[in-house]
């Protein structure tokens, strides 16, 4: 009976010591540095630009808007260039298209977005200006690709079919208000649309913007101008976009703000 106490007495305290063991081996794992949790240096950077890009891609695909650090130096990433000083003026409109092979000196800036890379300099300078005004400025799109462009206006013509308009009337439609690809601004990397943090939505809203009444009045400082003005819509054939603006050149861009004209009125071809 003493031996049958005893043998129990000990299977306890082996179940107890192992149990002992047990919890003092996971409390070190816990403890103990996990291995690669902390990448080097540059590794981390290297990680953090491929996730800034993959999330720049989704926001593109959705239309999403991105604040700009006009801070932040960029260098150019193209290599490819059929732009030059002279094409600065260039029109292009639902007359006059711009070839899918056309490709400007692009300068890429913080957000992931690109320009063309004449524009950057006066675009980072109204962009700083516009905050030490005390405004929160945000570049909604700016360059796009003959492809992308394609993307939005199918998207566009697709919205309205949904709506029940036959494709022919969509497409009509969907024109006025995504350019056809071939005739949009974006693809020249002349042209930015501007935002502000406060309210980043491509409606009429944007005319009561506090931001957005600063790029009207200043815009033509900096070399821009305001591309759709809504009273001239019979000329330009674009709905009245308050957000949109096109570097012209400073030169330009004050005579045709002076004047009250558009492109097209300014260039002799409206």
């Amino acid at each position: 009976m003493k031996k049958k106490k005893a043998f129990f007495i000990i299977g306890v305290l082996a179940i107890f010591l192992i149990v002992v063991v047990v919890i003092v081996t996971a409390l070190k794992a816990d403890m103990a540095p996990a291995v690669n949790a902390t990448l080097e240096p540059s590794q981390t950077v290297a990680f953090s630009q491929t996730e800034s890009m993959q999330n720049i891609t989704t926001t593109a695909a959705n239309d999403t808007t991105q604040e700009i650090t006009t801070e932040e130096i960029i260098t150019a990433n193209s290599t490819q260039q059929t732009s030059s000083d002279e094409d600065i003026l260039m029109l292009v409109n639902y007359k006059n298209t711009v070839s899918k092979d056309y490709i400007p000196k692009l300068k890429k800036l913080s957000n992931g977005m690109q320009i063309d890379s004449r524009v950057y300099d006066d675009l980072n300078d109204m962009l700083n200006d516009a905050k030490a005004a005390g405004y929160n400025p945000v570049i909604s799109s700016a360059y796009r690709s003959y492809s992308y462009q394609q993307k939005l206006y199918d998207r566009k013509i697709e919205q309205y079919i949904g709506y029940g308009y036959s494709r022919k009337e969509a497409e009509k439609r969907a024109g006025e208000w995504v350019a056809k690809p071939g005739t949009s601004e974006h693809q020249t990397g002349l042209a930015v649309d501007l935002t502000s943090k406060e309210n980043q939505n491509l409606d009429d809203s944007q005319l009561n913007s506090k931001c957005q009444q600063w790029y009207m009045a200043n815009c033509w400082k900096y070399g821009f101008i305001l591309r759709y003005p809504s009273d001239k819509k019979d000329i330009t054939k674009i709905n009245s976009e308050p957000w949109h603006y096109r570097y012209v050149g400073k030169k330009a861009a004050k005579e045709i703000f002076e004047k009250g004209v558009c492109l097209e009125e300014y260039l002799g071809q409206a």
